[in-house]
Parts: C-alpha cells; structure tokens; sequence
C-alpha cells in the first residue's frame, strides 16, 4: 500500500458504527483539507467487496439492482479517488474506513 497518496488519506476518522464515516481527503482551493463521507449504505456495499462480493452477489444480498450496486461503486470510487472498487477497498483499509473485522 506503499503506492497510496498519503495527501488523500490524511484526515479520516475510523468507523464507529454510526453515522457517515468519513471517506475522501482533498486540498480545498485554500489548502485546507476538505472531507466527502461515505453514507452507511455506500459502506455497507464498500465491505462486501472487501469481502470478494461479485455486483450480482451484492445485489441479492441487499435487495437491490446489480445496477444499482454499480451506481454505488461508481460514487465510492468517486469519493475515495480510487481507479476501481479494489482500489476503493485498499484505500478504505489503509485509511481506517474499513477494518480487518468488516472484511
């Protein structure tokens, strides 16, 4: 996880079961570090591909659309700047948003 950028992953705060946790760190225009949360939803999605969930496995779990599931994929890897949902994961264990234990 060396390869991470350690300026999107300075301000986080570890999940704590309730309410958003935060998910994404960037500079603001006056350089003051600006935060996006993950909702729980997002989350919950987010550790079922920590967990090696295919979109169609997700989906049945949740009750939800396989589209739906790729609607939050997208927004996760949006928030967290990550390339893909492995690349959201990493960045979501290294930054205390998941743990060991949500995997």
């Amino acid at each position: 996880m060396a390869s991470l950028r350690s300026d999107v992953l300075t301000s986080h705060e570890p999940h704590s079961g309730q309410g958003a946790t935060v998910a994404h760190s960037e500079r603001s225009n006056a350089g003051e570090l600006t935060t996006r949360p993950l909702s729980e939803r997002e989350r919950e999605v987010l550790s079922h591909f920590a967990q090696g969930q295919s979109t169609k496995d997700v989906a049945h779990i949740l009750g939800i659309s396989p589209r739906t599931v790729e609607t939050y994929a997208a927004t996760i890897a949006q928030k967290l700047h990550a390339r893909n949902r492995i690349h959201a994961v990493a960045i979501a264990l290294a930054a205390g948003i998941l743990t060991p234990q949500d995997r």
